[in-house]
């Protein structure tokens, strides 16, 4: 209630990341909000009532300016391994730039499309949707490979306590960052991270 954002990003539209109920309450609470997505979210926040002129359909490539803020998009799975559009964004801000993975696939350290833009737009922190076992995202090692190769200092699981019956130790997740350029940073249940340029 307390919280009137510039723009929301969904990264794809499975109802976990454009959830058309929470949308449209947010947009009647919020009414200088601007919904960003895929074009398959875009569609689904008009048909939840947002108005279309504060919808856009994004793609990978795009570049988004807002207040203080610029926003990169990036593809998080290529199109052979998923049934909906999957972006990525890499959000700067006061000049640290912040990878959010979105729902990644699992191998993309070796897609040249996934990897490249990210390795250019070169994020200080990425937050990771990893899973010890589910094949359709990096486990913790290649989710360590991912943030060293993108030139990431800090690593965030995602996922992890998000779903009661897809949650995870995140400690493992950590020590697969052990010896490498990048760490890992656990952020409790609600809590919160304060990240130091220095």
């Amino acid at each position: 209630d307390e919280i009137e954002p510039d723009a929301v990003f969904c990264t794809h539209n499975h109802s976990d990341h454009t959830d058309p109920v929470f949308l449209s309450a947010l947009a009647r609470h919020s009414p200088a909000t601007t919904f960003l997505g895929p074009l398959e979210s875009a569609q689904a926040m008009i048909e939840a009532g947002i108005a279309a002129d504060r919808v856009h359909a994004l793609r990978s490539g795009d570049r988004i300016a807002l207040p203080a803020s610029g926003v990169d998009v990036v593809l998080s799975k290529t199109p052979e391994v998923s049934d909906v559009a999957h972006l990525g964004y890499v959000v700067e801000i006061g000049g640290i730039k912040v990878y959010d993975t979105g729902d990644i696939m699992r191998g993309v350290t070796r897609e040249p499309a996934l990897i490249d833009p990210l390795r250019r737009a070169a994020p200080d922190v990425a937050l990771i949707t990893t899973s010890p076992t589910e094949d359709e995202f990096p486990d913790f090692r290649e989710a360590a490979e991912l943030a060293v190769a993108i030139g990431a200092r800090i690593a965030v699981p995602a996922h992890y306590d998000c779903f009661a019956k897809r949650t995870f130790d995140p400690r493992p997740f950590a020590a697969a960052f052990g010896g490498l350029s990048a760490r890992a940073e656990i952020i409790p249940y609600c809590g919160c991270y304060l990240h130091s340029s220095g």
